[in-house]
């Protein structure tokens, strides 16, 4: 499998942050009200994760880190045998923490970039983050999959990710 270098520059935009206004809410409730991780999840994600790829989901907030975790195990009972696609449901939103937004910051973000008004920095990088979290896992190894799910997993499917890992990646995100 092709990995993507370091400084592979290839940016595909996805769409501004997906979901209708109910799908906004109950993110934010998911997020404000989510539970760290336990010591068995922490040691299961660190067996599907390389160390460099573990350093980078633990340096997220708790609370993207259990989203990340529930994402993965949707996949791992999914496919059970691909390890790539548990990564890249586990690592997709890691490039939220460049944002440093709470709950409340993301919400306004959300709205914000829903109808296309001007954006703070920090907004920007929310906005961002599946750009900034490919670069990150780009820079450390990942594999072409990892990468690309965290590029474009609000966007549409791209050609070399197939329908069926495809979907069981996307719905894990939901």
């Amino acid at each position: 499998m092709r990995r993507l270098q370091d400084g592979d520059n290839r940016l595909i935009r996805s769409r501004p942050l997906p979901g209708s206004f109910p799908h906004l809410f109950s993110r934010f409730f998911d997020f404000a009200f989510a539970k760290p991780l336990t010591e068995s999840e922490i040691e299961l994600l660190s067996g599907w994760l390389t160390h460099p790829q573990a350093q980078i989901f633990f340096s997220q907030d708790s609370r993207d880190q259990a989203h990340g975790f529930k994402s993965a195990s949707y996949v791992a009972r999914s496919l059970p045998s691909d390890l790539e696609a548990i990564r890249a449901a586990a690592l997709h939103d890691v490039g939220k923490r460049h944002a440093a937004l709470g709950a409340f910051g993301r919400s306004i973000a959300s709205i914000l970039i829903k109808f296309r008004f001007p954006l703070s920095r920090r907004m920007e990088r929310y906005r961002d983050h599946g750009d900034l979290g490919a670069r990150d896992l780009a820079s450390v190894g990942s594999s072409e999959i990892v990468v690309r799910f965290a590029r474009v997993h609000h966007g549409d499917r791209p050609e070399e990710i197939d329908l069926a890992r495809w979907t069981v990646l996307h719905d894990s995100d939901r």
